[in-house]
């Protein structure tokens, strides 16, 4: 009884200010009071270690809130300002027959490394840029393709939204350098991510300006684009029909999104990827990282040599 009342009594009379050096003890009461300060020293240090544990899990949430969801391969990490994205450039899910007719290329491993910012600002100006953003099992998103006839870039799917160029089931191809990246919504990421988030709204990519990218599961965001009426003014000529870029065309508040299929809910600005075109984003309101600019040069030559190869088989 008296041990615990002493272990009640010895830390309230220490907050109030109470010091034991200022007691006047005799021989046996030193030894009392060195066991008393002992007991004292031994919660004081452990409950501070309780605080430090605290904090610790605390900034560990804060770190996991922060990285988000991320898949397969992805490494993910952050500092105060950005987010920084690794992987092996292979997907967690089943892909195509590669090479194929219509793709020649195999699949290998990249050395992908992307950096978003963690406090985006819509600018209200857009940017371009070839990579539209990096899916959360990190493959890199490309909606546009290198392919041009006569001048008209080629879109990844026809006119009856078919996948053309050796497009997969889960809307991919690989690149001649071997990088396997998204034209479309990621149907075999959104396998996967649909069993481990919940609500219509699922994330599937980080977008280049630091956007979260989600997708709805009911449709519930439209795009505001269109197919052209009309032919074609030069190119390949005969009427748009949404197999090239060109033959597309936005018409605000067509739809629920804006140029860049984003759009503003609860305060927040996000990016959508739909089932119709734009499919994904092909801009930003935000500010591109650099990372994501990659090498315009190759990107360039891959179109030059598209387009030489058509006028080849001509």
């Amino acid at each position: 009884m008296e041990s615990f009342l002493v272990k009640i009594f010895i830390p309230v009379l220490t907050f109030f200010g109470f010091s034991f050096s200022n007691i006047n003890v005799g021989p046996d009461e030193n030894f009392q009071e060195k066991n008393l300060k002992n007991d004292f020293l031994e919660i004081e240090k452990k409950a501070e270690e309780d605080k430090n544990s605290q904090v610790e899990k605390t900034e560990n949430q804060i770190q996991e809130k922060n990285i988000g969801y991320f898949y397969g391969n992805t490494e993910i990490s952050i500092d105060e300002n950005y987010r920084y994205i690794k992987s092996n450039g292979i997907p967690n899910h089943e892909i195509g027959i590669f090479p194929n007719k219509a793709n020649p290329n195999s699949i290998s491993e990249q050395n992908h490394f992307y950096k978003v910012s963690l406090f985006p600002e819509n600018t209200g100006k857009i940017s371009r840029t070839r990579i539209s953003g990096i899916a959360l099992n990190g493959i890199p998103l490309e909606p546009a393709t290198a392919e041009v006839e006569n001048g008209f870039k080629k879109e990844a799917f026809d006119s009856l939204g078919m996948g053309t160029l050796g497009i997969d089931w889960t809307n991919a191809h690989v690149q001649k350098d071997g990088t396997y990246h998204y034209h479309a919504k990621p149907e075999g990421l959104l396998e996967i991510v649909k069993k481990d988030q919940e609500g219509d709204l699922v994330q599937v990519a980080w977008a280049a300006d630091g956007f979260a990218i989600f997708y709805s599961l009911s449709g519930k965001f439209k795009p505001s684009y269109r197919v052209k009426d009309g032919e074609r003014n030069g190119g390949p000529g005969g009427k748009h029909d949404g197999t090239y870029t060109e033959d597309w065309e936005f018409i605000e508040k067509l739809g629920d999104l804006d140029e860049c299929n984003g759009v503003w809910e609860n305060e927040k600005y996000f990016y959508v990827i739909t089932d119709s075109y734009p499919y994904i984003q092909r801009c930003h309101f935000g500010t591109v990282d650099k990372t994501f600019e990659g090498d315009r040069e190759v990107f360039r030559q891959r179109q030059e040599e598209s387009q030489k190869r058509r006028e080849d088989r001509r």
